[in-house]
């Protein structure tokens, strides 16, 4: 925004300042600069949020810009009966933003009111904690594999499968999230290029390095590595081993897949996209006869982040260190793996035998 008379290009915090009359093109490239600490689908919503709040207002002849605490609350309780609680806290990111370029303190994101208004909107409107997606396990992505006409001898699968099993492969064991190895739409995330996907062979063991450009919770560094690592043994589900095959594949089809091209593309030459690994995917469950049912025994679907996910849960079935699972996943936080964590029907069925099974040793002991 900027104030009326003043420079379009100029946020209306710095037109007010005396910068522009100092160095009009250093004020310039500040307001740039702030307006690029968001990214454009978040400026999108941040921008909805605050015009909800300026028709809220000018229904009912209050002030949007500042806002005070008891309009804000008001706003949050008419918009929450039409989206949900959490997409409202975003709505007030927007409001908060919108106040902080316009030269406006911002004090009322902890404000007691506006604290305590939040907190009854969680009670009164809960969100459902109904799992919306499949881990994708080790045992599952070979199951699926195993339904590929050819597999496992690399040689016989379509070029699509085998761009498929050499992702999820290296998805997997890298730990990636979904739109780091694959395209999803809106995502304004770099596509993860061939030169950023190389194979290492120490002699301790080859093993693919990925750099994972633009890191979704590191936005201060141009990338952060990720590995798999090769099993070194004749087990069929290995990335480097895929990642031989499937460059060998794509250079024999003309399909370039190095340097600052897509490192993973379809036989069509494309870059391979949500579409792509989420359809195949359920095709596959579906082939091999998986059904994941949920706490409430609703079956549930593969997403962006099966993969992770999948991870999470076949690293600590394996009895992996909570530290080593954050350390490959990159995460920072000791709660980091959490979201990822999915209790299914069958954790808990493997959970009760494990009691009962421990309870009849326990027993028979002391007979």
């Amino acid at each position: 925004m900027t104030k009326p008379g003043g420079n379009a290009r100029l946020l209306t915090v710095i037109d007010m300042h005396t910068l522009p009359l100092c160095d009009l093109q250093l004020a310039t490239d500040l307001s740039d600069l702030l307006r690029e600490s968001i990214s454009a689908a978040c400026r999108s919503t941040y921008l909805c949020g605050f015009n909800s709040l300026s028709d809220f207002c000018k229904k009912y002849k209050l002030c949007p810009m500042p806002v005070d605490a008891v309009t804000l609350c008001a706003w949050m309780m008419h918009k929450c009966k039409s989206v949900k609680v959490k997409s409202v806290v975003k709505y007030t990111c927007g409001v908060r933003l919108a106040h902080i370029l316009e030269g406006f303190e911002w004090t009322l994101t902890s404000h007691p009111l506006v604290q305590v208004a939040l907190k009854s909107l969680k009670k009164k409107y809960p969100t459902s904690n109904t799992l919306q997606k499949i881990p994708l396990s080790l045992m599952m992505l070979i199951q699926m594999c195993s339904c590929m006409r050819g597999w496992p001898t690399l040689n016989n699968l379509s070029f699509d499968d085998l761009v498929w099993a050499t992702a999820s492969c290296i998805g997997f064991f890298a730990c990636l999230r979904g739109g780091e190895f694959f395209v999803q739409p809106k995502s304004e995330r770099p596509i993860l290029n061939g030169k950023s996907v190389s194979i290492h062979s120490p002699p301790t063991g080859a093993y693919v390095y990925i750099e994972v450009q633009s890191p979704k919770t590191r936005k201060d560094l141009v990338a952060i590595p990720a590995m798999a690592m090769g099993t070194n043994s004749s087990f069929q589900f290995d990335p480097v081993v895929l990642l031989r095959a499937y460059r060998a594949r794509a250079a024999m089809k003309a399909i370039n897949i190095l340097g600052a091209n897509a490192a993973f593309k379809t036989s069509k030459g494309k870059p391979i996209d949500r579409l792509f690994m989420i359809s195949r995917a359920e095709q596959l469950r579906a082939a091999a006869g998986i059904v994941i049912r949920n706490t409430a025994g609703k079956a549930i679907k593969v997403s962006a982040a099966s993969w992770r996910a999948g991870y999470v849960m076949s690293a600590r079935q394996a009895g992996v260190f909570e530290e080593t699972i954050r350390s490959n996943g990159r995460w920072t936080s000791v709660g980091g793996p959490l979201p990822y964590t999915v209790d299914t029907i069958g954790t808990y069925q493997a959970m009760t035998k494990s009691l009962v099974a421990n309870y009849t040793k326990q027993t028979k002991k002391g007979v």
